[in-house]
């Protein structure tokens, strides 16, 4: 699921098409294949020292996706192949990144509060960006750490303010 797992022109155009929220991202999404693995393996060699193998791995396999997953979704929505969901999974929060981690690989509490809290380091509140022109009602669902309830008030405002009667949706 990191880098190396999704083709490199699909990161490519990732990075061209859609408003990334990390240099991070902008910087790797847009570099060649070579480039990438050499990121990808120096990024795990360093964390590896200090967090072990299986953290590691899941924090290179995860923070792509829950960093730019507002920036994924609109792409793979703009493309229409839902297939891409296979290799590019909607991670929307530190549980689901966590969960999605453990499913993967066993980890030990130890390990799952070690992911989580690097995740932590790394994640911030995408709430500032705008909610997408091709459905804003997708992007509540997927801000990160939204309750659920939250969501669903939201979604109901905005269809209501569209006119939609949502006791027929």
């Amino acid at each position: 699921m990191g880098l190396s797992s999704v083709a490199t022109p699909i990161w490519n155009e990732i990075a061209r098409t859609q408003k990334l929220r990390t240099e991070w991202a902008k910087r790797a999404f847009a570099m060649d294949s070579s480039a990438q693995d050499e990121l990808e393996n120096q990024e795990y060699k360093e964390l590896k020292a200090k967090v072990g193998h299986s953290v590691a791995a899941a924090f290179s396999d995860l923070m792509p996706l829950l960093l730019e997953n507002v920036a994924i979704s609109r792409y793979i929505r703009a493309q229409g192949d839902l297939t891409l969901r296979q290799a590019l999974p909607e991670v929307t929060t530190i549980a689901e990144a966590v969960t999605l981690a453990s499913m993967d690989r066993p980890l030990s509490r130890m390990e799952q509060t070690s992911l989580a809290n690097l995740l932590k380091a790394e994640y911030s509140d995408p709430s500032e960006y705008e909610p997408s022109p091709i459905n804003p009602g997708l992007d509540v669902i997927t801000t990160a750490n939204a309750d659920l309830e939250t969501a669903v008030d939201e979604l109901c405002k905005q269809f209501s303010d569209s006119g939609v009667d949502k006791r027929s949706t």
